[in-house]
């Protein structure tokens, strides 16, 4: 897990500057929904009550609920 493993697009075991600007990229990509080229107080937000559901889910999953 981790934006720097799943950055070594190549897999060879070091990031170069292409695939760390192009997993920044991606990151700020999946915070700003509405594509306008900025990070808003409310997908800020949305984006903390996405990764809480996801932590809960996966919490409930081990327990086998």
């Amino acid at each position: 897990g981790g934006m720097f493993l799943s950055a070594d697009a190549n897999g060879d075991q070091a990031i170069s500057r292409a695939e760390f600007d192009a997993a920044v990229q991606a990151r700020f990509a999946k915070f700003d929904s509405d594509g306008n080229g900025a990070i808003s107080a409310e997908e800020r937000e949305a984006h903390k009550a996405e990764r809480r559901a996801e932590r809960q889910a996966k919490r409930g999953e081990r327990r086998g609920q």
